[in-house]
């Protein structure tokens, strides 16, 4: 009897990639299956927890686990995946984290939004007494009075982004990293902004030529301003400028969300996948001809601070001090927000001068730079797993491409011109790259900044192996968060005044 041959390493390898890519494959089928035969997500199909009915403790719990366990399962996939896989490693391991966020709501494997049922008696809601007692008599004592979608998402994107800011920060030794920043950065970050207000003024110009009917015309004129003021700061800064600046109407704002996902999802997966290609950053560069080099900054930086050393051994302790740390400087972020948020300067609230973030990036840069926090273990680690957790969950929830199917022309040309204004964003960025002669990593940084906000210039730094740039990004984003609603409210208010003057007479100016 002959004795089978061991397997070899390589051979074992190649076998657990099909596996992954099976997994993953039969998820995504599994998903569309599932909900065209039931209409409701794989997640909800397999813990019968459907989101349109009365939904016991044991389901709400296991929606809740379900749903942070396949998001974990598809992560570890594809950061398995992506250093084995030729073709995955060259667009980097966010580009495939982005996608598979898009693909997990849109092939509905996890639900897009939680929705909890708000129980109360069914004879204290003022239903007439026969309908009670019919009620009774089938043995139900308890009605449905509300649905609301539950927190858990939204508190995730609020906390995760400060708390995975905080990990990061505190390994980053301040008084090594601001001696060779320098200006240049913030300089194309400004060039990068310019270039959005210009690109809007374009997108104004088509959407006069395109909208005849007058409210159509002054709504998407509004629009464009608000993307202006998103693609500066973030999507705070849109609300403020879209609805309760210029007060554009509930509908097309809907209509101008969900137009603004698609290109926004695709830039950003771009700028991440030329992170991940070694090659076409150097044939950007030779056409920048850098004398700012963000990997020089970062190796000089890691010369300066020299080694981490790690403990032999990893103590429970230490974990509880990792955590107590950033946990800590989070709260005191919060707690700033709350008891001076609403304070004004020169008219502006402190809240939006001094957002959450910012705090808490300021606090942690404090601490790492003075403290011997910087030295523990895990920081980067965990401060990774909450930003990819994070954005997973933040594009999931924004991409529906069930919606596009029926979208109207309006949402359309919206999306037509908004993927130009990006293509001239990044046309103005990277001639101001040369102009000042910034290498494409600080550039794509900064144009991350502007267009994503802080949700993904810290990834975008990471993404380009520049960790010690982290804190830039948060900067550059910081500024735009504070800039964005002047520049795009004013900017607003000229294309209303050169294309729609009826709009602006309607907003007594």
């Amino acid at each position: 009897m002959g004795v089978r041959p061991l397997m070899s390493s390589e051979a074992d390898e190649k076998k657990l990639i099909t596996y992954a890519f099976a997994t993953l494959a039969a998820l995504h089928i599994c998903g569309l299956i599932v909900h065209h035969v039931t209409g409701v997500s794989l997640l909800e199909w397999l813990g019968r927890a459907s989101l349109t009915g009365k939904l016991g403790t044991t389901q709400k719990v296991f929606l809740i686990v379900g749903y942070f366990a396949i998001i974990n399962l598809e992560l570890a996939i594809v950061l398995w995946l992506t250093p084995r896989v030729k073709w995955m490693k060259k667009a980097g391991p966010f580009t495939w984290a982005l996608i598979l966020a898009i693909l997990s709501t849109n092939c509905y494997i996890i639900p897009r939004t939680i929705y909890l049922d708000f129980v109360t008696k069914a004879s204290s809601v003022g239903l007439a007494k026969p309908v009670v007692a019919n009620l009774t008599k089938a043995g139900i004592k308890y009605v449905v009075v509300a649905k609301k979608a539950l927190s858990l998402q939204k508190i995730l994107v609020e906390i995760g982004i400060p708390l995975s800011i905080t990990f990061l920060l505190l390994e980053i030794d301040l008084k090594a990293i601001k001696k060779s920043i320098g200006g240049r950065p913030f300089a194309i970050f400004f060039i990068g902004s310019l270039g959005t207000v210009i690109a809007g003024f374009i997108g104004a110009a088509l959407v006069a030529v395109i909208f005849h009917d007058p409210t159509t015309k002054a709504e998407a004129l509004k629009a464009i301003a608000a993307k202006i003021a998103a693609w500066i700061g973030g999507s705070e800064n849109s609300a403020a400028v879209g609805v309760s600046a210029l007060k554009m109407s509930g509908d097309f704002y809907s209509y101008y969300t969900l137009a603004g996902v698609i290109p926004y999802a695709i830039y950003i997966t771009i700028m991440f996948s030329i992170g991940g290609s070694e090659e076409l950053v150097n044939r950007i560069n030779r056409f920048i001809k850098p004398k700012y080099n963000a990997k020089v900054i970062a190796e000089q930086y890691r010369a300066e601070v020299g080694e981490k050393k790690l403990p032999p051994k990893l103590r429970e302790r230490d974990l509880f001090i990792v955590g107590m740390s950033a946990m800590i400087i989070v709260m005191l972020a919060f707690a700033f927000e709350s008891w001076f948020g609403s304070y004004r300067i020169f008219g502006l609230k402190v809240g939006s001068l001094l957002p959450t973030v910012i705090v808490a990036t300021t606090i942690a840069l404090i601490v790492g730079a003075y403290t011997k926090v910087r030295n523990l273990p895990l920081l980067r680690p965990i401060g990774m797993y909450f930003l990819y957790l994070t954005i997973f969950v933040y594009i999931a929830q924004k991409t529906d491409f069930a919606k596009l199917a029926g979208a109207t022309h309006i949402v359309l040309v919206l999306m037509a011109i908004f993927f130009i204004m990006l293509a001239i964003h990044f046309t103005i960025i990277l001639l101001g790259a040369k102009l000042i002669k910034v290498d494409w990593a600080t550039t794509a940084i900064a144009s991350v900044a502007n267009i994503g906000g802080g949700v993904t210039a810290p990834l975008c730094a990471t993404a380009y192996g520049v960790e010690e740039l982290v804190p830039l990004g948060v900067i550059m984003a910081s500024i735009g968060y504070a800039i964005a609603n002047y520049v795009g409210y004013y900017v607003g208010l000229l294309f209303l005044k050169l294309w729609a003057p009826g709009a602006l007479a309607a907003l007594g100016l």
